[in-house]
């Protein structure tokens, strides 16, 4: 990418970085840990033609999500669109979308962001 003048890293934290839930701290800090290494790889990299971002999913309807909140998954589905301004599930199509963007031209001088993609979670 150096050599190219040009690149596009897009990594994944996630709207857990908020403190939105318990019992989940190894995954945030691994969360923070990546938007840390996202922070550090732009202002690194960005002066080579090469943008870092990240994107910040909220909950996204998947066969893993569905499995970790198995016990309590009507219960979770309800509390997860109460927050949302959106009322509609996040799907993976809906990040695949925005990582497509960032990849883009369109977005060169997007750099060192952490971009939610989280259906207005309040």
């Amino acid at each position: 990418m150096k050599a190219a003048g040009l690149g596009r890293i897009v990594n994944l934290t996630s709207i857990t970085l908020n403190g939105q839930l318990d019992g989940y701290v190894p995954y945030v800090a691994s969360k923070g840990a990546m938007l840390g290494l996202t922070k550090g790889l732009a202002r690194e990299l960005g002066r080579h033609g090469i943008t870092v971002n990240a994107i910040a999913p909220g909950a996204v309807m998947s066969e893993a999500e569905n499995r970790v909140f198995a016990d309590r998954l009507a219960e979770y589905n309800a509390w997860v669109l109460e927050r949302q301004s959106v009322k509609a599930w996040i799907e993976p199509r809906n990040v695949a979308a925005l990582a497509v963007f960032l990849c883009s031209d369109r977005a060169r001088m997007i750099c060192g962001q952490n971009i939610a993609i989280d259906g207005g979670w309040v």
